[in-house]
């Protein structure tokens, strides 16, 4: 009887609450160079950004899933995953574990506000 509640309480760790990822800076054009500064510096290819927009989209290392990256004119950035490994309202681990490496790089980068 052990066995399979050990796989069941396993399994569910998989999946967890996504987070909400904003970061503000003091330019929205500062905020989309050093972003993009940052996507290559970590090795990340495909990576679509539009300065007109201030709009990025990165294909992410974990298969069949990509990163949008949205800066609005107040220097607010809005980070969120798409593909296979988000669901309605969870998100896949392992692609959480590369956004939270992502918005901490963008963080140490020393343009973020707060």
């Amino acid at each position: 009887m052990l066995v399979p509640l050990v796989a069941l309480v396993s399994g569910c760790n998989r999946w967890r609450r996504p987070k909400r990822r904003t970061l503000y800076f003091r330019d929205p054009h500062a905020a989309f160079d050093a972003t993009v500064a940052k996507l290559k510096q970590l090795e990340y290819e495909n990576v679509t950004a539009d300065p007109v927009r201030f709009h990025i989209e990165v294909a992410t290392k974990v298969p069949e899933s990509y990163i949008s990256i949205q800066i609005y004119n107040d220097a607010r950035m809005i980070v969120r995953a798409h593909g296979k490994l988000v669901r309605r309202h969870t998100i896949h681990w392992a692609l959480e574990e590369e956004i939270d490496r992502l918005v901490a790089a963008l963080r140490a980068s020393g343009h973020v506000v707060r």
